[in-house]
């Protein structure tokens, strides 16, 4: 699997604990602060995983489909403090691969980065 998980947050120290976790595990971390920023990492930095921080990032349907069809390879995992995203449910059925629960639980990040490592081979 790319060891390369890119994270779109505005507040990333909010997933030091995470961050902490996936660079343990060998994992490279970047982040990005808005859609834009993220789609030129993704385009210089090919990667297998994008995690969305929804409760800082301006994300909405449209425009998580609208990257999602620019830049197809990173799955994209979203996270979030609410149960809910109304507004996004289009985009949950259609572009994101998985939702975590924040604070992350590293346990179930760790599971679902090794489903995504498994779907890899």
């Amino acid at each position: 699997m790319n060891k390369l998980l890119i994270l779109l947050s505005t507040a990333p120290e909010r997933f030091q604990e995470a961050l902490s976790l996936l660079k343990a595990g060998h994992f490279e971390m970047k982040t990005a602060s808005s859609l834009s920023e993220l789609a030129a990492l993704c385009r210089k930095h090919p990667c297998r995983a994008v995690m969305i921080d929804l409760d800082t990032a301006a994300v909405d349907n449209e425009s998580l489909k609208r990257f999602s069809r620019h830049v197809p390879d990173p799955l994209l995992l979203a996270v979030s403090g609410r149960r809910f995203h109304e507004d996004l449910q289009e985009a949950m059925q259609h572009c994101i691969y998985a939702c975590l629960r924040y604070p992350i639980d590293p346990d179930e990040l760790m599971i679902v980065l090794k489903g995504i490592s498994a779907e890899e081979r």
